[in-house]
């Protein structure tokens, strides 16, 4: 297997013939590239949709579970570079945000030009921390874990019934959040790229408020969009999100405005 496509979930060639721009996805805490299932086809043809397969899970589940944003970044400058460099943007939630953030970080210490647009969902700055109603995953009981799992709605209660798959969403969870509870925020300059973050009506974790934080680490302005939905709608609300991110990136849909920021009432539309 290419380092390729090792790090990425590629799009059918048919797919791939006009796209304009690439979008880089990074899942939350516990998925893996198959938590944007759809998006290639729905961004297609002119975004072409990269989920990154991150190590431990899916079609990369012989190897150790791990969360390393250099690794990342150098596979996505690989990327780049094997297209041509086209326009580029991320796509982060939940955990998935903070590691967009910190492998944009990372890019720019590469000297790589800045991706076009940073898309957020359910993830409050890294900065602000982790929110309590996350703490402590890593340490929790197997029952008390998978309570919360389902509480956020992003596994069926049935998962925990069949004993080698519940070990491998308590193993994956248990890595992940060990990393984000391990995580320490490096004050540095902010990004010189427009942040687009949604938050869910129903969220009480990534609150709106938490995301208009995001202000704070971009020189280029940013947005919070609100949308109907719990804390892992990334999926359920797929046809909205990506016909919002493919008209943001192609068909000059309005920018982000000054760095104050603005927050919309509306959907994704």
């Amino acid at each position: 297997m290419s380092t390729f496509d090792r790090w990425f979930a590629t799009s059918p060639r048919r797919l791939l013939t006009a796209a304009r721009a690439v979008l880089f996805c990074l899942p939350h805490a516990g998925g893996g590239a198959s938590a944007f299932f759809g998006w290639a086809q729905a961004l297609a043809p002119d975004v072409e949709a990269l989920p990154v397969q991150l190590p431990g899970r899916e079609r990369r589940i012989a190897e150790p579970v791990g969360i390393d944003p250099p690794a990342i970044a150098a596979a996505i400058a690989s990327a780049l570079e094997e297209r041509g460099a086209p326009e580029y943007a991320f796509y982060g939630h939940s955990l998935g945000g903070w590691l967009a953030f910190e492998v944009i970080r990372e890019l720019r210490a590469l000297g790589v030009q800045p991706p076009a647009r940073l898309y957020v969902g359910a993830a409050g700055p890294p900065d602000i921390g982790l929110s309590p109603e996350l703490r402590g995953l890593t340490t929790a009981p197997d029952d008390e874990v998978a309570r919360r799992l389902v509480e956020l709605g992003g596994v069926s209660p049935d998962v925990f019934d069949y004993e080698e798959l519940a070990d491998l969403v308590l193993r994956l969870i248990r890595s992940d959040f060990g990393w984000l509870e391990s995580y320490t925020y490096r004050p540095q300059p902010p990004l010189a790229v427009p942040i687009v973050a949604f938050a869910a009506a129903g969220d009480q974790i990534a609150t709106e408020a938490n995301m208009a934080r995001w202000a704070a680490h971009t020189s280029a302005g940013l947005t919070v969009r609100q949308v109907i939905g719990g804390h892992l709608f990334a999926q359920d609300l797929r046809a909205e999100l990506t016909a919002f991110i493919k008209a943001d990136l192609i068909s000059g849909a309005p920018s982000p405005r000054a760095a104050g920021g603005s927050v919309s009432q509306a959907g994704v539309a």
